[in-house]
Parts: C-alpha cells; structure tokens; sequence
C-alpha cells in the first residue's frame, strides 16, 4: 500500500505482489497518488486501483477508520504472506474493495454503488483504454455507523476492539452530499484520465516495436543488398578467369 497522511501498513506493499502491470507500468505509484489524491482528500476515507486481475496498482487509507478495519481484517488471515492473506476471502477490506465492487464493475463495465463489510459505502467504476477495460478505481465514502450496536457488530466480525471503533466513528468529519457527488464526478475524470495515459503508452509501445522491425528490415534489406554486390563481384571475377583461360 501506499503510505497516506502518514500511514504506512504494517503488512508493507501490496504492489510487490502485481504481476499484470498494465497500469503500474504505465503510471508509476507517486504519480497515481498524486492523481488518486484529488478527490480523496475530499472523503478521507480510502482508495483502491486495480489492475484487471485484481493485482493493486494502488492501495489509500486515509481515514483511522479505514486504517483500523483494514489492518484488523488482515490480521484475521493468520499468515505473514500478503499472496495467501489475500486468497484466503478473510480478509474482509480486501474482499468488499475488489471481490464486492471493482471487480463487479468490471464484469459489468459500469459503475457500482455499495455497502462495504465495514459499515461505510464503496464506489467503484471501471478504467478503459479505448474499448478495453484495464481495471478498476474506486474509494469509501460516507460517515462510519454511530449506533453502539451496529459498531458492535462490524467490531466483531473484524476482530476490532468496539471501543476503539467508537472513538474513531465520533471523530470522522462528516462530507456533505455535495462533496460526495463532486467526489463521485472527480473519480469518473481520474478514471479516463488513466485509460488514456494508458493507451498512450500502448501506442507508444507499439510504435517502438514497429520502428524496431523497420530496423531489422532495413538492416536485412542492405545485407542482401551487400551480399548481391558480393556475389556480382565474384561472378565477374570468375568471368575474367574463364576468359584469361582460354
């Protein structure tokens, strides 16, 4: 994950473990911070990109809430292997981010509303490249519960401590419909705006490999060229042999 208002997991990154790369290649992690930062910083919740097979290219925590419910989670997964932890479905942050809406909006390329595992809402729409769905972004939004009872409940299933939710719950800042709406609009931009970086850089790709082969081409095309000189040369000078011979 990516360190966010000072937060660093104590699991380390995630992106070690990504082995699709169409977005990481084509955007380095500070730069989708910074880019993922717009409209985060309206929420302080959470954010997530996903490659199309659910690899992270990016992984936020904001709020202490986010923080909290994610780091306890992993803890439920009983191993120090990030790949197993996230295998293993009891990782419960992970499963509601990809499992419940990324990856969801991908299937359907569209756009999807829902309530997380944690008690807050996720939304998640797909990144494309041209016509071709590249992966998911999406972020956590919405006040934590205040009722005792439900923050009780989320405490349990997490293995949380509930009076530290509590604590955590009170202190988050609430955001108007407004700014909600405006983050919902921000993620939507950010999303194209990463389809097209990668689809530039497709295109560029596949402009070096055409001017790669153009080299090889040219290269064999004067070899022959060379050899065709060589074999002239030979001919001739065979001919002149014949020739003195007689």
């Amino acid at each position: 994950m990516v360190k966010s208002n000072g937060y660093i997991p104590s699991y380390g990154s995630l992106l070690e473990l990504n082995t699709s790369r169409v977005i990481l290649d084509a955007i380095d992690p500070d730069t989708l911070t910074d880019i993922v930062n717009n409209y985060l910083d309206l929420l302080d919740t959470s954010a997530a990109v996903y490659e199309p097979n659910g690899d992270y290219a990016l992984g936020m925590f904001s709020s202490g809430w986010c923080q909290c419910l994610d780091q306890a989670s992993r803890n439920l997964c009983g191993t120090d292997d990030n790949k197993k932890a996230l295998d293993s479905g009891k990782w419960l942050c992970h499963e509601s981010c990809w499992v419940d809406a990324s990856k969801v909006s991908i299937q359907r390329e569209e756009p999807v509303d829902i309530e997380c595992r944690g008690g807050i809402r996720l939304y998640a729409v797909p990144i494309k490249a041209g016509k071709e769905v590249v992966g998911a972004i999406n972020f956590g939004y919405g006040t934590p519960p205040q009722d005792k009872k439900k923050i009780r409940e989320i405490a349990e299933k997490y293995g949380a401590d509930p009076k530290e939710l509590i604590k955590l719950a009170r202190a988050y800042k609430v955001r108007t419909p407004f700014a909600i709406e405006a983050a919902k609009k921000q993620l939507h931009t950010t999303a194209k705006l990463i389809g097209e970086i990668i689809e530039r850089k497709k295109i560029e790709c596949e402009l070096k490999d055409k001017m790669r082969e153009l080299e090889i081409f040219n290269k064999m095309a004067v070899g022959r060229e060379l050899r065709m000189a060589e074999i002239k040369e030979e001919n001739e000078q065979l001919k002149k042999k014949i020739e003195n011979s007689n």
